[in-house]
């Protein structure tokens, strides 16, 4: 599953976020700066407040983008404004990467201030785009006239007062849906979703919706469906919608409520606790486990 590269600036270049609202036309690295809890924040939190206070502070130790990821902002470009991937991205030729011809195209794309992109990376994206084309309703919503890309939004959380930020994929204004878009190496099967996408996805969409429904009302940009727009980076490049159930989102919204509340209290005594910090940490074997190895003799 692709992940957007966090571009976090060190907290001195942070700025307040603005008032709440849906914001267009924000670039990504300034939406960066607003100074807001992010998904990405919530979720080093739940692995600890230490570790999601650690990169606040330290964002010197962010990891570099992870293998793939210059291939997944290209797609999403190509998928999601085509125009722009047709002026800002540039085809290598065949070769090695250390090859004269290869290293002179490369100069000279980026002179002309545009991104190199690998020859089998580009035909990938197309073999994707052939793929979402095809599909009966995914083509529908890539070929929606009223499309907006890239919405920055901030809310206050209502029961912390604590500000959150989110930055959206495509929303359809007049069927009032909203999309965030995924790129996997992985299957789009029924047990993949099920045990590995579900949740995680639930979790994003859960706050692109609690953001959405408390700053929308102050601009025409309205949702009420939230679903991720998936596709198979590889053969047979599936796609589809899809829409977590409505437990399953209610789950969401109450885990993303406890960590906001964590979050606050963590912000009031400026206390960011680390695991295990009360005492040793109980562990125990998933099920299967017991399954497999308890009858052995």
């Amino acid at each position: 599953m692709s992940e957007a590269i966090d571009t976090t600036p060190a907290p001195s270049k942070r700025i307040p976020a603005p008032s709440p609202g849906v914001y267009t036309d924000v670039r990504g690295e300034d939406y960066a700066q607003w100074d807001a809890v992010s998904f990405r924040r919530l979720t080093r939190l739940a692995i600890s407040p230490y570790t999601m206070r650690h990169f606040f502070l330290h964002p010197e130790d962010e990891p570099g983008p992870a293998p793939g990821a210059e291939f997944g902002i290209a797609a999403h470009a190509a998928i999601l404004e085509p125009e722009r991937y047709a002026r800002e991205y540039a085809v290598l030729p065949e070769g090695r990467s250390n090859s004269k011809v290869v290293t002179e195209a490369e100069a000279k794309i980026l002179s002309r201030g545009q991104t190199p992109i690998k020859p089998d990376h580009a035909d990938t994206i197309e073999r994707i785009l052939e793929s979402m084309r095809a599909h009966p309703q995914v083509s529908k919503v890539l070929d929606a006239e009223d499309r907006v890309t890239e919405l920055s939004a901030v809310a206050v959380h209502e029961p912390t007062g604590i500000p959150m930020k989110v930055r959206t994929d495509l929303i359809l204004p007049s069927r009032r849906m909203m999309f965030d878009l995924k790129t996997t190496g992985r299957p789009l099967s029924a047990d993949e979703i099920e045990r590995n996408f579900v949740w995680p996805w639930a979790l994003q969409l859960s706050m692109m919706e609690k953001v959405f429904r408390h700053a929308a009302p102050l601009s025409d940009l309205v949702a009420e469906h939230f679903g991720v727009l998936a596709v198979e980076q590889k053969p047979a490049f599936e796609c589809g919608l899809f829409f977590p159930d409505v437990g399953t989102m209610e789950l969401a919204h109450h885990r993303i409520d406890v960590l906001m509340a964590l979050y606050a209290q963590c912000e009031a005594e400026q206390h960011w606790p680390r695991i295990g910090e009360e005492g040793v940490v109980g562990i125990g074997a998933k099920p299967w486990v017991f399954q497999q190895y308890g009858q052995e003799e």
